[in-house]
């Protein structure tokens, strides 16, 4: 399930396999890596003065695995509104990240 917040995007995802600390780990890398990859992908280099991610992933063992991902990104103010651009973002990451779950830790 995707939860929607102004500069962040949580999921949380019941129905997959009990996770490692390795499995959490590379979910945390996919995540960054997905946001990065998307955010490259989206937005011309030049128009980015810096940008940072951050992501938080929390486990319940057996329960539920809750990912927290937040962008913030500087552009010069010429630029689209940084909002616009960090929600499209983290939704084209979450979609992605979802079906990648799937695919990799389902049971």
């Amino acid at each position: 399930m995707l939860v929607k917040d102004e500069k962040k995007l949580a999921i949380v995802n019941l129905g997959l396999r009990e996770l490692t600390e390795d499995d959490l780990l590379e979910i945390s890398e996919t995540v960054h890596s997905f946001i990065h990859t998307t955010l490259e992908k989206r937005v011309a280099p030049a128009t980015v003065k810096n940008y940072e991610i951050i992501v938080d992933v929390n486990y319940n063992t057996g329960k539920e695995l809750i990912i927290n991902a937040e962008l913030l990104l500087t552009r010069p103010q010429r630029q689209k509104a940084e909002e616009e651009v960090i929600q499209k973002i983290l939704e084209e990451t979450f979609a992605n990240l979802d079906q990648w779950l799937k695919e990799n830790f389902s049971q």
